[in-house]
């Protein structure tokens, strides 16, 4: 009979460490798909992808709403795909990154699109804690 006590204990201890809410660092990306929902992508280079709920994301710096990262380094991508000269800061709704060119796509408020010279350890990710 003690032999079933630790076994018990130990199902329950597995239930209330399954049942914790983890925050996903969305450094590979994070859009929104054809539901609305946010998709975060997450541990490069052995990215993960994740479906979240929309009220669970957040970013730590940036507090506007729609949420958004800054981005520094950004050129603008022209209609014709070539890059913009001119070099700026950038709050991105959406980014992705793009290992071959080695750059993130991201996509503004005002759905303007830029590339931006930053890699996955250099920004500062938006955060989703209810995802699946």
């Amino acid at each position: 009979m003690l032999n079933v006590y630790p076994k018990i204990f130990f199902l329950l201890c597995s239930l209330l460490i399954h049942g914790l809410k983890a925050d996903y660092y969305c450094n590979v990306g994070y859009t929104i798909d054809t539901d609305g929902d946010p998709v975060c992508e997450s541990r490069y280079p052995n990215t993960l992808r994740y479906k979240c709920h929309k009220d669970s994301c957040y970013s730590e710096v940036s507090t506007n709403k729609p949420i958004s990262i800054t981005m520094y380094s950004c050129q603008r991508i022209r209609s014709n795909g070539s890059l913009d000269p001119a070099v700026t800061s950038q709050d991105c709704t959406t980014y992705e990154y793009d290992a071959f060119a080695k750059n993130y796509n991201c996509e503004t408020n005002d759905n303007v699109s830029y590339a931006c010279a930053e890699s996955p350890t250099d920004i500062e990710p938006i955060k989703c804690s209810n995802c699946s």
